[in-house]
């Protein structure tokens, strides 16, 4: 740029460095206004991933307390069952034991005729 002394001590610059210097200012502000629809895009962006991920993480939130609840109500089940089964057998060995008591005194009540040999 060329400068110049003007009245009173002022620099002044040439109409050819003021016509430079706006073009450089108005290649700045383009590529400033590039950079600007690029962050924007990029914020839009963000923004709308940030929403996707809330949204997710609340589904998985929902899915994981509707397991935990699923898996009290099995762990209930399986309580139940167990003590069930547990009746159950109790009143399996009592059955079974009562049943052999009775065979026990059946056969002791019954002689059992050996018969002849055949001859």
């Amino acid at each position: 740029m060329t400068k110049g002394s003007g009245l009173g001590g002022e620099t002044a610059y040439s109409k050819e460095d003021l016509c430079e210097r706006y073009e450089s200012m108005e290649r700045e502000l383009q590529l400033l206004k590039v950079e600007r629809e690029s962050l924007l895009q990029k914020f839009s962006e963000s923004s709308e991933k940030l929403s996707m991920v809330s949204s997710q993480k609340e589904n998985v939130l929902k899915d994981l307390n509707t397991e935990v609840l699923r898996r009290k109500n099995l762990e209930g089940e399986v309580k139940q069952f167990a003590a069930a089964f547990a009746s159950r057998q109790e009143s399996l060995i009592s059955f079974h034991s009562d049943l052999k008591t009775k065979i026990e005194k059946w056969r002791a009540q019954t002689p059992i005729s050996v018969p002849k040999s055949f001859g």
